[in-house]
């Protein structure tokens, strides 16, 4: 009941939609680039050299299976 009345009873703008909570959704940016860190760390422990990894997120990024941005 606390999580519904959070969502549906939270802070609204002029128009009546919902203000985004801050504090739960993180922006594309700040999710890509985590995920990019876990990848290098990932990458890292199974041996991969820094320019090998870079490579792999470049080649990535130019077949479109992540965002360059």
């Amino acid at each position: 009941m606390r999580q519904v009345s959070f969502l549906y009873y939270r802070d609204r703008d002029k128009e009546g939609k919902a203000k985004v909570l801050p504090y739960y959704f993180k922006d594309k940016k700040q999710e890509r680039d985590e995920q990019l860190a876990m990848f290098r760390m990932f990458g890292a422990q199974i041996g991969k050299t820094p320019e090998e990894i870079e490579s792999i997120i470049k080649n990535a990024e130019n077949i479109g299976s992540i965002s360059k941005e």
